[in-house]
């Protein structure tokens, strides 16, 4: 049986920048559902034979796609992939006709995987970035906060919870949704750095190092937005590395237009169990459109 991360890195190298169409069938369950896919913005695409016209119309889009694996990590059925899409924008689709542009974004895929074939997989990838490249304006972003569903550890985040990884990015999370700026800065390391997507119109940098550039990432967002859901889900951790997926909720204060989305967060955390780093992966085009 294929180790579970050998399955996720064989359905990029051959579904993708091979352009293997046969290895979908082979590596996505009869029953898989993939969440996250602008062509459903409603729910998941469901099996192969669904997932197969998206295929083609993204890869005929960009012949030349690449998606590079740049980390994994895993734990139990759930391996979750940090990666970064190149190409040219040459042929129709994703817009009304080929721009001839060339795009690099970066995403998280949250994938299940049983029995050699991904079961269910949660694409978290930067829409906006994409779309701003191409010259184009995003589709209309959904503003209710409501997602197409998001991983189940099936059983794994009771253990979870014993790990002293999982359990500072917990604290992390606690400090920061109760306002404790001193024990959040007690979490990380001297030298943390905290990244953010680019999203244009929104006023919050891309990049704050060390715990003073962390505090004024916090003062930098306190006047921009109010949540009124923030729920970390899922928990998984593998060697100095812990990945959460959840959702947030919340209105832009000087625009007052609701947003809502789902999120990646990966946690690098030290043998002392600090952060190190903390990379944010979300729908970007929500907040740019709440902000507009």
């Amino acid at each position: 049986m294929p180790d579970k991360q050998q399955v996720i890195a064989s359905w990029f190298a051959r579904v993708w920048n091979a352009g293997d169409e046969s290895a979908i069938r082979e590596l996505m369950a009869p029953t898989a559902q993939f969440h996250g896919l602008p062509t459903e913005p409603g729910g998941p695409i469901v099996g192969p034979e669904s997932f197969s016209p998206y295929f083609r119309l993204f890869r005929g889009a960009f012949p030349d796609i690449r998606i590079e694996v740049l980390r994994m990590v895993s734990q139990g059925d759930l391996v979750a992939a940090h990666c970064r899409v190149t190409g040219r924008h040459t042929g129709p689709g994703i817009v009304e006709k080929a721009t001839g542009a060339t795009v690099a974004f970066e995403g998280m895929v949250f994938a299940e995987v049983r029995n050699g074939q991904i079961q269910q997989g949660w694409n978290c990838f930067d829409a906006q970035a994409l779309y701003t490249q191409l010259g184009q304006s995003a589709p209309e972003a959904r503003a209710d906060g409501k997602s197409a569903g998001r991983p189940s550890a099936s059983g794994s985040d009771a253990a979870s919870s014993c790990d002293a990884r999982i359990g500072v990015v917990q604290a992390v999370y606690k400090a920061f949704l109760a306002g404790d700026v001193e024990g959040l800065l007690n979490l990380l390391t001297d030298d943390v750095t905290f990244e953010l997507p680019a999203m244009p119109g929104v006023p919050l940098g891309t990049l704050y190092r060390g715990k003073a550039g962390v505090w004024q990432f916090l003062a930098d967002r306190a006047p921009v937005l109010t949540y009124t859901a923030f729920a970390p889900g899922t928990f998984v951790s593998d060697r100095g590395h812990v990945i959460v997926v959840g959702e947030t909720a919340g209105t832009v204060k000087a625009t007052g237009k609701h947003f809502g989305y789902q999120w990646v967060h990966h946690f690098e955390v030290t043998p002392d169990h600090r952060v190190r780093r903390f990379h944010e992966f979300m729908d970007t085009h929500a907040l740019v459109a709440a902000c507009a």
